[in-house]
């Protein structure tokens, strides 16, 4: 079964601090959505290919259920304090249209509130494991590719997630897709991402702001 990226995520206290500074980029945000029973919203930014999702908490008392704990958004989304990962990666099956059913490796199921009942979603990376990316399976089939709101085609050609991982950072569920080199992860002082669309050939760049760990390439 090969594997594709559906869809990037950053958790964040600073929603619309972090869209402004990305917009100014070039990224066109779509109207915020709500989780119901996760206790989380979002604001996603549209590639062709996948999607750029800013996460920020909505509802603290859905958050902090001991469905959803697992996941660790609430510290993910506040990882300035708890050195939590924020960052996470949805993957989805690249040569169907089928919805995944069964998985070549170990995974768990997330019985997320805002899903059809009896639907879940396999979770990769697991329990409580912060200091790493979240990684999991879209539980929907292939989407067709999508236009940015702005009439833009681009591409997400490149992730890269640097953090304070210590020594065999990656559990093995997570190495598994590592070794696809969807996305790479490096060890540094601090949690930043580097996303590149449209193989970075415009030459672009915007560094790292102040207070938001990302930087992109176009």
């Amino acid at each position: 079964m090969e594997w594709e990226l559906d869809h990037i995520f950053f958790a964040t206290a600073e929603p619309r601090e972090v869209e402004q500074f990305l917009s100014r980029a070039g990224m066109v945000f779509e109207p915020p959505r709500a989780h119901p029973g996760q206790g989380t919203a979002n604001v996603c930014a549209v590639f062709e290919n996948a999607y750029f999702e800013l996460l920020f908490l909505n509802e603290p008392s859905e958050i902090g259920s001991a469905t959803v704990q697992p996941l660790g958004l609430n510290e993910r989304i506040h990882w300035r304090d708890t050195g939590a990962c924020p960052f996470g990666l949805c993957f989805r099956s690249a040569g169907s249209d089928e919805s995944v059913t069964t998985l070549p490796f170990k995974t768990w199921g997330y019985e997320a509130g805002y899903l059809p009942k009896g639907k879940t979603i396999p979770i990769v990376t697991p329990p409580n494991m912060l200091g790493e990316p979240l990684v999991f399976i879209s539980p929907f089939g292939r989407r067709p590719p999508r236009i940015a709101p702005d009439g833009c085609r681009r591409v997400i050609s490149g992730v890269q997630i640097w953090g304070p991982f210590p020594e065999g950072y990656a559990s093995s569920e997570v190495s598994r897709f590592l070794e696809l080199g969807v996305f790479s992860i490096k060890a540094g002082d601090d949690w930043r991402l580097e996303l590149e669309w449209d193989g970075g050939r415009e030459g672009r760049a915007v560094a790292f702001s102040t207070g938001i760990p990302v930087a992109l390439r176009w």
